[in-house]
């Protein structure tokens, strides 16, 4: 799992470092330590990094994204606001790995102020939704 984070890690490092913009905010890297959870068998895994680069996209990578989608992913902004920051992603096509479930739908919800960060996940052909909470860390390139 340690190897896990450190590619997650590096990852999103390589990920900030494409491209320089003319905007003056600098990319920012959270990366989060989430519970560990029987109940979520699985599906939320630690650790989460989160790339918010100069323009407000988020990129999302965890054990995960990376086993099923081999890449990080595109986050969709919900929110970004001084003290609350929400983005959603899908992993999807996971038809081949489960008949049963193609695609499963995420929401971290951070806050800001004391770092701290929810996490739900659930399966579109399910009503069962996970959950785990956690921790992050902040850093700045």
């Amino acid at each position: 799992m340690k190897k896990t984070g450190i590619l997650c890690a590096g990852v999103a490092w390589a990920v900030m470092a494409q491209g320089a913009s003319a905007v003056p905010d600098a990319p920012v890297l959270y990366e989060c330590t989430l519970e560990k959870r029987v109940q979520n068998q699985g599906w939320i895994d630690s650790p989460l990094v989160i790339v918010m680069d100069e323009q407000g996209r988020a990129t999302v990578n965890d054990p995960s994204i990376f086993y099923f989608n081999k890449a990080p992913l595109a986050g969709v902004v919900e929110r970004d606001a001084p003290r609350r920051l929400i983005v959603t992603w899908s992993l999807e096509d996971l038809s081949g790995q489960s008949s049963a479930i193609a695609v499963f739908r995420y929401r971290a919800s951070l806050s800001r102020p004391d770092l701290s960060i929810d996490v739900t996940a659930r399966a579109d052909t399910y009503d069962n939704r996970y959950f785990a909470r956690g921790t992050c860390k902040k850093r700045m390139k």
